[in-house]
Order: structure tokens, then C-alpha cells, then sequence
């Protein structure tokens, strides 16, 4: 997936291999993966390099602290979607993101 499809809708295919960060953007992941395994690289390179052992460990901690939380966070939205796909009313949702829902309010 290219980095200027995580701007489009996603469609059922594209859901299933690459689930959406907060707030409904529908930003691909894995760009914002790659940036913060970046961040984490360099903290970790400078607390390495600085000899700054409990600052490195602490950086490794948070690093697996957030991969385990998102892993958590697919794994419980992997395990409800089959009943939020059944309940959802698709063509009001298409509606409300088109704008053309009564009541659908600008953000």
C-alpha cells in the first residue's frame, strides 16, 4: 500500500491488512510504525552511545510497551468485528461521510 492510499477510504481487502489509527482518520499504520520505530532508533542509539543504561532500558520497555498495547488493540477489534459488521448500517455511514446524512455533523 502506497503511502497516498491511507488517505482513501479503505475497503474491506485494505482493512483487513492494514487497520486504522484513532480519531477515524484512516491512516495506514505502518507509516506511523516506521516513524516511531525511527524515534525509538535514535533514543536508543543516544542512550547506548551515552552510556545512559537505565534511560536505554527504560526507552526498550516503552518500545515494547506500545507494540503489545496495539497488538492487544487489533487482536480485541479483530475479535468484535464480525458483530459490529452485522450491526452497522453501512449505507448511513457512506451517507454520513459524504455528508449527505441528515443530522451528520461537520467536525
Amino acid at each position: 500500500m502506497l503511502a497516498a492510499d491511507c488517505w482513501k477510504p479503505m475497503s474491506a481487502a485494505t482493512a483487513s491488512r492494514c487497520f486504522t489509527v484513532g480519531f477515524g482518520s484512516g491512516i495506514c499504520c505502518w507509516g506511523w510504525y516506521l516513524l516511531l520505530g525511527l524515534v525509538f532508533a535514535l533514543a536508543l542509539t543516544f542512550a547506548a552511545d551515552a552510556a545512559l543504561w537505565p534511560l536505554f532500558y527504560g526507552f526498550v520497555g516503552c518500545a515494547c510497551g506500545v507494540l503489545l498495547r496495539d497488538i492487544g488493540w487489533v487482536r480485541a477489534i479483530r475479535k468484535n468485528w464480525p458483530f459490529s459488521d452485522k450491526v452497522t448500517d453501512w449505507e448511513k455511514v457512506r451517507r454520513m461521510a459524504e455528508g449527505t446524512e441528515p443530522g451528520a455533523s461537520e467536525p
